[in-house]
């Protein structure tokens, strides 16, 4: 069987009008999965330029305290060196951020958003360095306008970042997911799946289904609810190592996320 963190999923057309992108695992198991709108994902550039303004802001105030220990010609080196040190912050930080946070910014942390691949993978390196360093294209002809058009005239909010990339930014599921952790029993879980056991075993994809499954198993039709998470939860089971576990599954997924997050 392929282990949670190698599934493959294909995208579906959104059954409505509202800014869903579906999307199928191997074993069928429907994710859906919310996108941003325009006014979130906004809010969230908003948060993060306050904080690249300060960390900016620091770095430039170091800077000037040097800048007044050299002569003139020292001090033009210093303000071409601003200039740099500016240009990386803006560059830089959406990328560091998403690869350190899966997905993530302080932004979007705060909007409880995510970037991941279209097929509800893990953002990665390649996509995160191409989304990011054509924001440049987004703020043609300035403020944002050109990728503010793009956004709102895409059916799923993808600004030119994102379909260059095939990303997408989405609702965080684990925020939806969160009322569910307060079953989980981590103390009924073997002792072998630790925090970074779990993290491992499944990657950022896996623990997004994980937390998907979760956020959505209430919209489920009875029938269908018990499948979508016996397929998920005997995933976990074998990439984690089976163990006889007396749990059921819903507890399980909610368990091991709660885990998860130490």
């Amino acid at each position: 069987m392929v282990p949670l963190n190698r599934l493959r999923f294909k995208p579906m057309k959104p059954h409505s009008m509202l800014p869903v992108h579906e999307i199928r695992t191997v074993d069928e198991v429907p994710v859906r999965l919310e996108t941003a709108h325009l006014g979130s994902r906004l809010t969230a550039a908003a948060v993060d330029l306050a904080v690249q303004m300060v960390i900016w802001g620091a770095l430039l105030a170091s800077l000037g305290t040097m800048s007044q220990r050299l002569d003139p010609s020292g001090q033009g080196w210093v303000a071409a060196l601003a200039t740099l040190v500016g240009l990386l912050v803006l560059w830089t930080y959406p990328t560091l951020f998403e690869l350190a946070w899966d997905g993530q910014t302080p932004g979007k942390r705060a909007l409880a958003l995510r970037v991941v691949r279209q097929d509800g993978g893990a953002v990665g390196l390649p996509a995160s360095v191409v989304r990011n360093m054509l924001r440049v294209a987004d703020l043609l002809p300035g403020f944002g306008g050109l990728g503010i058009l793009v956004a709102f005239l895409d059916p799923q909010g993808r600004r030119i970042g994102d379909l260059a990339a095939g990303t997408l930014v989405v609702h965080d599921p684990a925020v939806g997911a969160a009322p569910m952790l307060a079953v989980a029993r981590e103390d009924l879980l073997p002792d072998a799946w630790t925090p970074r056991r779990i993290r491992a075993a499944l990657g950022a994809d896996g623990l997004f289904l994980v937390a998907e499954t979760l956020s959505r198993r209430a919209g489920l039709a009875p029938e269908r609810r018990g499948t979508v998470l016996a397929a998920v939860a005997d995933r976990v089971r074998e990439d984690l190592g089976s163990q006889p576990l007396q749990l059921n599954d819903e507890v399980l997924l909610a368990s091991v996320l709660s885990r998860s997050r130490r």
